[in-house]
């Protein structure tokens, strides 16, 4: 099942002697990056690092899943019952944030030179690259919805993302820069150590869920699920066991 599935990957947790790898072994597998943790070694399986070096969302993974899911699964072979499947990424990223509210915009920039070695190194660690193509390749599948964490955006951040050395927006995309600015600073408010943008999963404490817990009030963050799950009106989205999230 794993090799029909999962194809060309290397199953870390079964072995011949019909045991598997401890819960706490396999976790830490997931928290290898190069340069900043040493490879895990797996005996008689080899060396691995982090799989979201490669794809930070899983959402790959789960495509393959779904599709073999979908083969092996008596619903979804029976005529009018076949249960509705949505597909949710969320995504903590700046840069993808950025990018959500700069589609379908036209950006002007002035270009900043930079060193071969680093721009090396900046395809090395990038990992933003499968949101984007995830992106492009779902975007007229009415199944598929990307929810981005919204972020404080600075010009500077504009031009990291670009590498300008500034970044012209037009009117209509500046102001939606501007509005998701207010509504951020609208809930935080003053007090900038009670809260966190988003930060990554392992970092998680208070001020990051107080952070969760504003801004998902935000009816905007989830106008998209609610087009495909048939809500509309309230940003309190509650999930049937149809949905498959990721």
């Amino acid at each position: 099942m794993f090799d029909t599935t999962f194809y060309d990957s290397i199953d870390l947790l079964s072995f011949d002697d019909s045991i598997s790898l401890p819960f706490l072994y396999a976790a830490s597998c997931t928290n290898r990056f190069p340069f900043f943790s040493p490879a895990a070694k797996v005996r008689g399986k080899g060396h691995f690092i982090d799989g979201g070096y490669f794809d930070n969302s899983g959402m790959l993974s789960l495509q393959d899943f779904y599709t073999s899911f979908v083969k092996a699964s008596q619903l979804f072979r029976t005529e009018g019952t076949k249960p509705k499947v949505v597909f949710i990424q969320i995504i903590n990223s700046k840069d993808e944030y950025i990018k959500s509210l700069l589609r379908d915009h036209e950006v002007k920039k002035v270009e900043r030179e930079s060193l071969e070695s680093a721009s090396v190194l900046r395809a090395v660690f990038s990992v933003s690259f499968v949101p984007s193509y995830l992106m492009k390749k779902y975007e007229h599948d009415p199944n598929y919805v990307q929810i981005h964490l919204p972020y404080f955006v600075t010009p500077d951040d504009i031009n990291n993302l670009f590498e300008a050395k500034s970044v012209i927006l037009d009117l209509d995309c500046q102001s939606k820069v501007n509005q998701s600015n207010d509504l951020i600073r609208k809930s935080i408010g003053t007090d900038y150590y009670h809260y966190v943008q988003p930060p990554l999963a392992r970092l998680l404490g208070p001020q990051s869920l107080r952070y969760m817990e504003t801004v998902k009030q935000d009816f905007n963050i989830w106008k998209d699920l609610n087009r495909v799950v048939g809500k509309a009106g309230s940003p309190s989205i509650k999930l049937s066991e149809e949905v498959i999230i990721e």
